[in-house]
């Protein structure tokens, strides 16, 4: 009787256990939500401009490379690659076994056969395609530049060539051959981007104009396929089961809602209606205390002095110069969580895969110098034959203390001939002012909106309408478009710090200090990860368990 209930309780344990393993919540297949700060303006790869936009894209297709967690380039729809000797030549691979995904409203699209007729493999026609829709003149994409390294790019891009003229060939349906002008240090980083997705030519024909605009008009290849679309409210992605990568896809779902305000997305994270949210340095303090809260750190901003060199009373190199000359960093209390500027690019960009600043050093600032500073400001008024000049200065309320002490010291050295007054306004309308021009000097973050060194300076150049400085020199240009050229990384770096010195001994900028952006994880969520300077955000490891 005994040995009957011993093996009984035994083989109770045993269910027990059995049970308890297979009931174990492993944190796949779950549906994930996530704050974005727009509706996505367009889904074309080829032309995105906006941050949720590229958000999209970047989950929802494959390039021939991706950025694992780390920031190291790892295969995308290229399983491997080779480069010739010289730099110039790269010969990718595809995997024969990646497809687009297909879904119930292409019929309209393609025809009610379209499962039967429609070619789903990912080929290298599909990337021939792409980067010469981003250099047609007629896609007018802002982003074609950052693709100018490619053989005959610029050229094509500025209607000189043909598209077929472009250093991008296919050998078959598996081998794609890019040729570069020049080798580049950034090359396979600018592979990842929105822009260098693949585009099927046969589908972005039969959207006659309408590609990327809605669910129907978006054929995906990447982890997640485009399921819902609902403007101005938001964007549900669902795992694309047809996607064949380096990594399973985890999550089943992932919900962009549209949600601009702080607070309400810091309450969401805490309660887990988000899976993650990017937070502010004053949010990520609050959170630090909250140990189920992981947040990772961005140093991906710098505050600076920023001149609007398009303004009458600031085109005068002089000027700009003498109002940098009279800036004595010892009156600034700095915000907490801050550290001094080493530089205008932020800290958290990169030269290939190493850091820029480490890389490359402090960059050359303009120093405090009160005499260099009278100097200057009696040479601007002379050659504008003005006895005086007024410029207002804006700046958000935590800065007003700090701008005013320092104010006290610019009416100590000009005395009346330099006239600044401070314009105190919301954090929103000193980004708004300085993104559309409408101030004079402000004091304000500049953000690494792409991981990239050279990215961020490109976005700077004459030409470029990320040019919050209005600054045209025909020598910054060129300096940036040389990167563009250059292949090892060290010499990468130094043209990088050769070009942002320009801009600060140009009297174009004046960084103060750096401060960071974080990246939140609500409780029990692993796996989600932005690229190194926080810009997009990947879900496909993501887990959450229950």
């Amino acid at each position: 009787m005994k040995k009957q209930i011993s093996l009984a309780l035994s083989l109770v344990l045993i269910l027990s256990i059995l049970f308890s393993s297979c009931s174990r919540d492993n944190g796949t297949d779950k549906d994930l939500t996530y704050p974005i700060d727009s509706d996505p303006a367009c889904l074309d790869p080829q032309i995105a401009s906006n941050n949720a936009s590229k958000l999209i894209i970047n989950n929802c297709f494959e390039g021939l490379v991706r950025i694992d967690k780390n920031g190291k380039i790892i295969p995308g729809v290229a399983e491997s690659w080779t480069v010739s000797p010289d730099g110039l030549n790269y010969t990718f691979t595809l995997r024969q076994d990646t497809s687009w995904h297909l879904i119930k409203g292409f019929a309209k699209i393609l025809g009610e056969d379209y499962k039967e007729s429609f070619d789903t493999r990912v080929t290298a026609k599909d990337f021939v395609f792409a980067f010469q829709r981003v250099l047609s003149p007629v896609t007018k994409s802002q982003s074609a530049v950052s693709i100018y390294m490619i053989k005959n790019a610029e050229r094509v891009n500025k209607g000189a060539l043909s598209a077929d003229k472009l250093g991008v060939r296919a050998e078959g349906d598996f081998t794609l051959i890019v040729t570069l002008a020049n080798k580049n240090a950034d090359f396979l980083y600018t592979l990842t981007k929105a822009a260098c997705m693949p585009c099927n030519e046969v589908f972005f024909n039969a959207t006659k104009g309408k590609y990327g605009l809605d669910v129907e008009y978006l054929l995906c290849n990447g982890p997640f396929y485009l399921s819902r679309w609902n403007q101005d409210s938001s964007v549900l992605m669902r795992r694309n089961d047809d996607y064949k990568g380096e990594s399973a896809v985890l999550p089943h779902s992932v919900n962009l809602t549209v949600n601009t305000d702080e607070a309400s997305r810091l309450t969401k994270l805490k309660d887990g209606t988000y899976s993650a949210s990017p937070v502010s340095q004053l949010s990520a303090s609050q959170l630090k205390s909250n140990k189920d809260i992981t947040l990772t750190e961005y140093r991906n901003i710098t505050w600076v002095f920023s001149f609007n060199c398009s303004r009458n009373e600031l085109d005068s190199l002089y000027i700009r110069l003498a109002v940098c000359y009279a800036i004595d960093k010892a009156v600034f209390d700095a915000p907490q969580d801050t550290s001094p500027a080493k530089g205008l690019i932020p800290e958290s960009c990169k030269v290939g895969d190493e850091n820029y600043r480490t890389l490359s050093g402090k960059a050359d600032f303009v120093r405090y110098d009160i005499a260099k500073a009278k100097e200057y400001l009696a040479k601007g008024l002379e050659k504008k034959g003005l006895d005086s000049i007024d410029v207002s200065l804006i700046c958000i309320s935590e800065h007003e203390t700090m701008m005013r002490k320092l104010l006290q010291k610019w009416q100590q050295i000009f005395g009346l001939g330099l006239n600044i007054s401070i314009e105190v306004v919301e954090k929103a309308e000193l980004l708004g002012r300085v993104g559309s021009g409408n101030y004079q000097i402000a004091f304000a973050p500049v953000y690494a909106s792409d991981s990239s060194a050279i990215a961020f300076l490109q976005n700077l150049t004459s030409v470029s309408s990320g040019n919050i400085f209005n600054y045209k020199s025909s020598t910054f240009d060129a300096i940036v478009k040389k990167l563009s050229s250059v292949g090892d990384i060290g010499q990468a770096a130094t043209g990088c710090r050769q070009a942002e010195s320009h801009l600060m001994q140009n009297g174009v900028v004046f960084p103060v200090f750096s401060q960071s952006n974080f990246f939140a994880l609500a409780e029990n969520v692993s796996g989600i990860y932005t690229h190194p300077s926080g810009e997009n955000v990947c879900f496909i490891k993501a887990l959450r368990v229950e």
